[in-house]
């Protein structure tokens, strides 16, 4: 049980940071937009204390560390998985998924936002405010000269760690796979685990 409690004070620390880290993202992103005032008249409240005082103290969490289930377990996982996709840490979060879709099946469903997290990163700004933020741009370069102008460098997908991801996944894989194979082949190997 103890354990438990220190696998979900993990995930609380993790969640804590993955939260700074999207804030710090958010208010960059908005400095770089030239929306200082709204940086600066937005409450500081920190999401990541928040998030994490939520999940330490949410009930059900500690019903699950008193009863020595695993979902704190599969919880930390898919929150390593999402810290590493918002540090942009492909190994860390290609570990952090595979972890989870072998505890669970249901974490697999988080492809699509961390791909998307990794493609675009946690500092693009909110589509809206970089639509309108480039629209107003681009009726004042348009009086100026003529000619409409349009900002680069937000909201541009790379694939480049979308590839590593992926590729990391694979290792990753083919280890978890490769110690199943290991610690199971007395009880019939993995063919009986894939039946099961």
């Amino acid at each position: 049980s103890l354990v438990f409690v220190a696998v979900d004070f993990i995930a609380a620390m993790l969640i804590r940071s993955t939260g700074r880290t999207l804030q710090m993202a958010r208010n960059r992103s908005l400095k770089s937009l030239d929306l200082t005032k709204s940086v600066n008249n937005s409450v500081n409240v920190s999401a990541g204390d928040t998030a994490s005082l939520i999940y330490l103290w949410n009930p059900w969490t500690i019903i699950t560390c008193v009863g020595s289930c695993t979902s704190p377990i599969e919880n930390l996982m898919v929150v390593i998985m999402l810290h590493g996709a918002c540090s942009r840490l492909a190994p860390l979060a290609a570990f952090g998924y595979v972890m989870a879709t072998h505890l669970s099946l249901y974490p697999a469903i988080l492809i699509l936002p961390v791909a998307l997290l990794l493609g675009y990163g946690p500092d693009t700004p909110p589509t809206k405010v970089f639509l309108q933020k480039g629209l107003s741009a681009n009726k004042i370069d348009m009086s100026d000269n003529g000619k409409g102008t349009s900002q680069k460098g937000f909201g541009q997908f790379s694939w480049k760690p979308i590839l590593h991801f992926i590729l990391w996944v694979f290792i990753w894989s083919c280890y978890v796979l490769s110690l199943n194979s290991i610690i199971l082949n007395k009880v019939g190997g993995l063919q009986e685990m894939f039946e099961k």
